[in-house]
């Protein structure tokens, strides 16, 4: 179970990330990672350092914590999903970014095959590098109408899952034998973050170029940090996830609880669904507030 409020569970099978900084540094959704904290905490227990957290953090010379560069693939986890019959909604990859440029392609051929394989569950892919996202999916996913069956880490996955059948009854090792074959993949949601202004202008188009082709997208403009114009009419996305920047030295968005409003106005306007997810009083995170009398938690 997770605590994060649009979705049931997380699913993280890469250890390790780095910041996405644009030009305007002290706007970015980055600077106060709670990943690279946990990631930090992790690293410090013996069997999590078998699991792959060993080396992706360290203190610098001031003590603040950092990301070291080095990502690991923790194949064992990669099969969570295929562990569970009764659907669930995965936020994929809540302690780093799937799309990182160090993420190897087998690795997202793995995981978008445990997707395939696993029609019942629901995965939210939420990214800053969605260049990358698009990328993969055109020309690697999907490329001259090439099947993800056809690919050599979709059979392989599929007959390490026939493996541990036979020979891990105990694991509970299933999946589907009505795999997806269609693209886009029907349960599954990509998402870019939208901290800023400026983020929108550098991310949005590539998630438009996905959302022209028939997947289901969504912004998550969390931390919000500053009034947004998400041109919805023109750019269309299925969702707008949105809260305020919580924990250590948070940062309350420009405007307050108007730039959340103005967020809500725009779905409204447009139909896009709309989840206000937290903001900070005094100092304490509420979740799921209201806004003008309401609770607004749509998802797809």
């Amino acid at each position: 179970m997770s605590k994060i409020e649009w979705t049931g569970d997380t699913w993280n099978f890469i250890r390790g990330c780095t910041p996405v900084t644009l030009s305007t540094k002290d706007k970015s959704g980055c600077t106060n990672c709670y990943a690279k904290n946990m990631a930090w905490r992790l690293q410090s227990m013996e069997d999590m350092q078998a699991k792959g957290y060993d080396g992706v953090v360290r203190k610098d010379s001031n003590g603040e914590i950092q990301w070291t560069g080095k990502i690991n693939f923790d194949a064992e986890a990669l099969l969570k999903p295929l562990q569970r019959t009764k659907p669930e909604t995965y936020f994929v990859e809540s302690m780093g970014d799937l799309f990182h440029k160090d993420v190897q392609d087998d690795w997202l051929d793995q995981a978008f095959a445990v997707m395939a394989l696993c029609p019942q569950h629901t995965f939210q892919i939420l990214t800053k590098r969605p260049e990358r996202m698009a990328k993969y999916l055109n020309e690697r996913l999907y490329y001259k109408g090439k099947a993800l069956s056809g690919h050599r880490s979709f059979s392989a996955l599929v007959a390490l899952c026939d493996k541990i059948d036979r020979e891990q009854p105990s694991n509970k090792i299933t999946h589907s034998s009505h795999w997806q074959k269609g693209y886009p993949f029907p349960n599954v949601w990509l998402g870019t973050s939208i901290e800023t202004q400026e983020a929108f202008e550098a991310r949005a188009y590539h998630l438009q170029e996905l959302k022209q082709q028939g997947w289901k997208t969504f912004y998550s403009c969390e931390p919000l940090l500053e009034p947004l114009n998400l041109n919805l009419d023109m750019m269309p996305v299925d969702l707008v996830i949105t809260g305020y920047e919580s924990g250590y030295n948070a940062r309350e968005p420009i405007g307050g609880e108007d730039a959340v409003r103005s967020l809500r106005d725009q779905c409204v306007a447009t139909g896009t669904k709309f989840f206000y997810k937290q903001k900070v009083e005094g100092g304490k995170k509420i979740s799921l507030p209201e806004l003008d009398g309401k609770v607004w938690s749509e998802l797809l």
